[in-house]
């Protein structure tokens, strides 16, 4: 997610954002990991690096390469605690998706529901959201459980 933020004002929102970004990295680093496939090199687009955009000023969090001319099988972003609610990062992911290349959301456990909301709210047709949760063998990927089973 190379999306600007405001910066941060005190100590503690200084930590927050360190913290997030260290979340985030983690997180980018793992779907690198696991996303994988013979089929495709992965690029990250993360610590501050942009090495392969989608668009113009597009630089998502990882880029799936597949070897052909066009290039791209699938990319993914990553929202944080604080950023999943942003709108900033909704204006980001809409314009991902202006690309035509699949998108994977991956967001924190918990909000994949609003994940799927804005995404319906913005028209975006080819996204996937999957939920991440840090466990004490690293970071875990689920896809977010329907309302129907959260019932039971």
């Amino acid at each position: 997610m190379n999306v600007p933020l405001g910066r941060p004002r005190t100590s503690r929102e200084r930590e927050r954002a360190e913290a997030e970004e260290i979340l985030r990295e983690s997180v980018v680093g793992e779907a690198a990991v696991r996303f994988a496939c013979p089929h495709w090199e992965i690029v990250a687009n993360a610590g501050g690096r942009r090495v392969y955009g989608v668009g113009s000023g597009l630089y998502p969090d990882l880029v799936a390469l597949d070897g052909t001319d066009v290039g791209v099988s699938w990319i993914l972003d990553v929202g944080t605690p604080t950023t999943v609610g942003d709108e900033g990062i909704w204006e980001h992911w809409r314009q991902l998706t202006t690309t035509g290349l699949p998108l994977i959301l991956a967001v924190p456990r918990g909000t994949g529901r609003v994940a799927d909301r804005v995404a319906a709210m913005l028209g975006m047709v080819r996204c996937l959201v999957y939920e991440y949760g840090l466990t004490p063998e690293g970071v875990e990927f689920s896809l977010p459980r329907s309302e129907e089973s959260r019932v039971a």
